[in-house]
């Protein structure tokens, strides 16, 4: 969630033990805690630095974090002053949305509560199932059945407005007591617990609605309470206090008291058409609200009716359907990206998880199929035909495969030779546009399995030719005691695998090279062969290279071959100083 109110999370991946860690802004400053809590002790610094309006300010933007939060379908569930981070420049971020959810379908509910595993949570759940933190978190929080949603977030902002007029925390006691008394409202008012801190009864009223026990008796939307505050801030009355004609006259003169001092006279001849005027519009409002109100009312019973309807409706069998529906298609990631970060892993992680999915729903064909699929890969092609023959879905081409190549070999602990696997890449790549990317992983696997220095190069072969379709107009050899890989022809456009379900690598990345010629080829790219860290010697002439800027990630490339004319001499200065480049006439 992207937002100038809320802390960002800038990257996250897997580092290279193999541990997931996420990069977040550095916080600065202190809390809104802090602060109130050194307001509370009056410390004159906090009380001159951070006055009631200044503090309002902050509470402003917090409402404007909220409702982005809200516009992408996330509620926070633990909103308090401790996690609101104040700068030193007026900076205000919300953090710690460690409890925040997806507002999503009927049956959320039901599933949270099926999976929910309160040894999964963190110090901030109470009694094995509420999660928050007492005196800020509504009622519903409490009681484990009701539903949350963005009123909730509303009641803990009314809690941190409470704290802004007052310095003190909504409720006080044990935990036990505090969630007691949320449960049956009794929250003593801002205004009468501390007469003499001169608190707006405006700001009393608004605090008191957001407060509400009952959901629907808060406001509709952190918007509407925003504009309440900004309406006190503005001179204006706000709906919560429902206030009266003498109000709305004070009001309206604090904000025009100029004028007023200089018009008194022709105020005073129009006192009495905006008198009339106030009452009416007071009157269009209440009825407008009363309208809104019972439309909110209908329209919330119909809710209840129909959730209770779906309820019904779903049964247990349609919540497993889905749960293992999800968990087929989390092995995506796994399957597709983190594969080649470490495969057994992975492969391991992905089974386990399919293979879950598919007892918690026996009908689960893809599940099914995509096991099979992971054996395939790892050339236990035995295993694989009996997962293939019980799911009929998806992978019925490597079904065919799997039961020939079977044939080859009775053990699945043992693996194909290098010619058979050659053959079988070959075998993908004559019938299967789409299974270019399975190639892939599959070389990636047989090499890691592999304790030998074989030589992979008709491997790499068939794996190129499964890229670059359209022909096998182009050639590639390959001298092991030289290192080198020569490829001509024009039906070479590419050596590497995409990186939306592929490694996004160089294909030759699996032999050992310090010479690559790839003249006379309609190549274009160098970005794709920055893998090949070992590189030495590189001929591009007559390809299509038009950019040389990628070879400086080339560390210990010492030779590039090209032909006079090939490249502009401002992209001949892109080349590093200590690559010497040799221009040869095909």
């Amino acid at each position: 969630i992207e937002h100038p109110n809320i802390m960002t999370v800038h990257d996250f991946a897997v580092n290279e033990q193999n541990e997931p860690y996420f990069t977040m802004e550095l916080k600065s400053g202190g809390s809104l805690e802090e602060i109130l809590q050194q307001r509370q002790l009056g410390n004159e610094q906090y009380l001159q630095k951070y006055p009631r309006e200044k503090l309002l300010e902050i509470f402003l933007k917090v409402c404007d974090a909220i409702s982005y939060a809200h516009s992408k379908q996330v509620i926070h569930l633990d909103l308090k002053p401790a996690i609101i981070q104040v700068g030193e420049f007026g900076e205000v971020l919300v953090c710690d949305w460690g409890l925040g959810k997806l507002i999503s379908s009927a049956d959320s509910a039901e599933i949270d509560r099926l999976l929910f595993n309160p040894d999964l949570l963190n110090n901030m759940t109470l009694s094995g199932h509420i999660k928050g933190t007492p005196g800020f978190m509504a009622p519903e929080q409490i009681e484990a059945d009701k539903d949350k949603d963005e009123r909730t977030d509303i009641y803990a902002l009314g809690g941190i407005l409470y704290a802004i007029l007052t310095d003190c925390c909504p409720l006080e006691g044990s935990t036990e007591q505090k969630l007691d008394s949320a449960l049956k409202g009794q929250i003593e008012s801002p205004l009468q617990r501390f007469p003499h801190k001169n608190i707006p009864s405006a700001l009393d009223a608004v605090t008191r609605k957001a407060l509400q026990v009952a959901p629907e008796l808060r406001y509709s939307s952190v918007n509407s309470l925003s504009q309440e505050v900004h309406k006190h801030i503005s001179g204006y009355s706000t709906t919560a206090e429902n206030a009266g004609i003498l109000k709305e006259f004070k009001l309206f003169w604090q904000r025009n008291r100029l004028v007023c001092r200089i018009s008194s006279f022709s105020l005073f001849l129009l006192c009495a058409l905006i008198t009339a005027f106030i009452f009416q519009l007071k009157a269009s409002r209440d009825k407008a609200q009363e309208e809104r109100g019972k439309a909110r009312a209908f329209q919330q019973r119909a809710e209840r009716v129909l959730e209770l309807y779906e309820n019904e409706k779903e049964n247990l069998k349609q919540i497993n359907k889905k749960w293992s529906r999800d968990m087929t298609l989390s092995t995506d990631e796994l399957r597709y990206h983190f594969f080649f970060d470490s495969p057994r892993r992975y492969i391991k992680q992905t089974i386990e998880y399919l293979q879950k999915a598919v007892k918690i729903d026996p009908d689960n064909q893809r599940a099914r199929a995509l096991i099979g699929h992971q054996y395939f890969m790892m050339q236990q092609f035995n295993k694989a035909n009996e997962v293939f023959a019980q799911s009929h879905f998806l992978q019925e081409d490597l079904y065919q495969f799997s039961k020939k190549f079977a044939l080859l070999k009775a053990d699945d602990k043992k693996l194909l030779t290098i010619s058979q696997l050659a053959s079988l890449i070959d075998h993908i790549n004559d019938n299967f546009d789409r299974r270019h990317h399975l190639c892939e992983r599959l070389v990636v696997w047989d090499k890691l399995q592999r304790l030998g220095k074989e030589d992979y190069s008709s491997v790499i072969k068939e794996l190129i030719a499964s890229k670059n379709k359209g022909g096998q107009n182009y050639t590639l050899d390959f001298n092991l005691h030289s290192k080198q890989v020569t490829i001509t022809g024009r039906g070479l456009t590419t050596l590497s695998e995409d990186s939306k379900i592929g490694s996004g690598r160089c294909l030759l990345r699996f032999l050992p090279i310090k010479t690559l010629n790839i003249s006379q080829t309609r190549f274009h790219n160098l970005r794709d062969i920055i893998d090949l860290k070992d590189l030495e010697t590189l001929d591009i002439r007559q390809a299509l290279v038009t950019r040389l800027e990628h070879l400086k990630e080339l560390p210990k490339l010492k030779v590039l071959i090209l032909e006079k004319g090939q490249f502009s001499q401002k992209t001949i200065k892109r080349v590093p100083a200590n690559v010497k480049i040799i221009y040869e006439k095909l």
